[in-house]
């Protein structure tokens, strides 16, 4: 069961603010675009076909930190840990590094919702095969 992931990504120019560095705001881009490719990653090890299964994720709470400038062209190695499950929640710290050291560093926590009659969302269990497939990172286990 996957409990981290790297993904790599290179800095594209309309990822850039005036001063030729990425905008803070497309950190938060990077996480959720990491987060996509761990979990089809995740999902097809496991067996899972995309097209099985629909749930609706919001975000809850994310962070970011930021430690060096990163610019056009640069690759950033995206690593992606979980480092919390509940029934209903999962939380990632997704590290973003440069030649060998790290530039930033984000969390990101999502809920499992489901649409209720009235058309309210409610807090959900993960899904099965969702659940079956996560696996908190060591370093973040009690």
């Amino acid at each position: 069961m996957p409990h981290e992931f790297h993904y790599q990504r290179r800095v594209h120019f309309q990822d850039t603010d005036t001063a030729g560095l990425i905008h803070f705001s497309n950190y938060f881009r990077y996480m959720e675009e990491t987060e996509t490719e761990f979990l089809l990653a995740a999902l097809a090890a496991a067996g899972v076909p995309r097209t099985e299964g629909y749930f609706v994720t919001p975000r809850v709470n994310v962070a970011a930190e930021f430690f060096k400038p990163v610019g056009f062209g640069d690759v950033l190695d995206c690593h992606l840990r979980v480092s919390s499950k509940g029934r209903s929640s999962v939380g990632y710290v997704i590290s973003f590094w440069k030649d060998g050291e790290e530039v930033a560093r984000g969390r990101l926590k999502f809920v499992c919702v489901e649409k209720a009659a009235e058309g309210v969302f409610r807090s959900a269990p993960i899904p099965p095969d969702l659940d079956s497939v996560l696996q908190v990172a060591p370093e973040f286990t009690e």
